[in-house]
């Protein structure tokens, strides 16, 4: 083999192995976020593919044609997308259990702008958000990120993605599960607010002079603030227990990705 032939040999695995990298990482959390630089993604992805790329199993790409190595590198795009959306479940869930929270305490129209996802959300949500966020640090889940691509080269070698029925039913249970995350999450709160709200249905069957929805407005929103900070503890239990399975999920994944 040739210096030119070596070259493009080479090139060609660094170039798979590196879409694999830099799709997740600009889907992952933490480091897909907005704030995070583009270069800073970009450069992490170079380095780590720089490292990967003489230990990966890659096919023979000297006599590929061109639409062969365009379809490894839609492979590679698609296993970092999967990988990425999966990982981001329970960030989701925290924003979606704390829309439900500011909606219990009457806050649905008091929005803020995310800046991660750019769109409208609920204060309630950004302080969930937050919150998870900085439990995600604390459980070492941005190791974890990275330690799951490396892995994935190994569970899922590059031309071995597979788009099977088991890995969608995997991802549509794990898109199902948000729902239930976010109740989980949002319990406290919802069950402070409801014994509010039925307290003050007695106060106005007792005392019907008093106007419940002029003062029962206030309270809910204070006692909801309230629960929210007592509920931290709870939240980062249920984050953090929500956060160990996904990362199992996650392996499992990669695995029925692979066609096993």
């Amino acid at each position: 083999m040739d210096a030119l032939s070596l070259f493009e040999w080479t090139s060609g695995r660094f170039i798979l192995v590196f879409m694999r990298l830099a799709t997740l990482l600009a889907l992952a959390p933490f480091y897909g976020f907005k704030n995070v630089s583009v270069r800073v993604r970009i450069g992490l992805a170079l380095l780590i593919a720089l490292i990967l790329t003489p230990v990966v199993d890659v096919p023979d790409l000297e006599e590929s044609p061109l639409s062969q190595f365009v379809l490894l590198g839609l492979k590679e795009i698609a296993i970092g997308g999967f990988l990425g959306f999966a990982l981001s479940i329970v960030f989701a869930a925290a924003q979606f259990a704390g829309h439900i929270a500011g909606f219990q305490m009457g806050l649905a129209m008091a929005n803020t702008v995310d800046p991660q996802g750019q769109v409208s959300l609920s204060v309630v949500g950004e302080f969930f958000y937050v919150l998870a966020v900085l439990l995600f640090l604390v459980f070492d889940g941005h190791l974890f990120v990275l330690k799951t691509v490396v892995h994935s080269f190994e569970l899922v070698p590059v031309d071995a993605f597979s788009l099977n029925g088991g890995a969608m039913r995997h991802m549509v249970r794990l898109t199902s599960d948000l729902f239930g995350l976010a109740v989980q999450l949002a319990a406290p709160v919802i069950a402070a607010l409801f014994a509010t709200s039925v307290t003050l249905g007695l106060i106005a069957r007792t005392v019907p002079q008093m106007n419940v929805f002029i003062v029962g407005f206030p309270i809910k929103i204070g006692l909801g603030f309230f629960a929210c900070i007592l509920c931290i503890p709870f939240f980062a239990h249920a984050f953090g227990a929500a956060w160990s399975t996904l990362q199992r999920d996650a392996v499992t994944l990669l695995a029925a990705l692979s066609g096993v």
